[in-house]
């Protein structure tokens, strides 16, 4: 189970090393999985990597699950509806209410069903949604 991600300056202190090796470690698939979850209008990256790809990295084991099996694993436990509720999936990914707000206007992830006010009011996210979110936004 992989529940949640980290940023760039977590992960440089994990693996004791400075972010912009980080990054030379996404890029050369040192580190297996990243993602960017900036809204298109940031026009920068806004990285986040799964805790298991950067433990798996610090231990030198190979660690590259399919997008679908890494949506469950970040997801799993909150599925619902064949979706997963907006707070679960914000939280894995380490953004804000209103990131994740902008990405949906942006059109950057779909949802199955609006928020609305209740205890189960949350927004919906389509699991083939969240799985195609990890696909688009794979650093590699």
């Amino acid at each position: 189970m992989c529940p949640l991600t980290t940023n760039i300056a977590a992960a440089a202190a994990l693996l004791k090393k400075p972010t912009h090796r980080i990054m030379e470690m996404i890029e050369s698939g040192e580190i297996s999985w990243a993602l960017n979850v900036a809204a298109p209008e940031i026009g920068r990256r806004e990285v986040r990597i799964p805790t298991c790809s950067i433990l798996a990295c610090a231990e030198g084991r190979e660690f590259n699950p399919q997008p679908r099996d890494l949506a469950k694993s970040l997801f799993g436990g909150s599925i619902v509806e064949n979706g997963i509720p907006a707070p679960r999936f914000y939280t894995a990914l380490g953004i804000t209410h209103g990131h994740f707000y902008n990405l949906v206007r942006a059109g950057a992830i779909a949802l199955s069903r609006a928020p609305h006010r209740g205890a189960s009011g949350a927004a919906i996210i389509p699991f083939s949604a969240a799985v195609q979110f990890l696909e688009k936004r794979r650093i590699s």
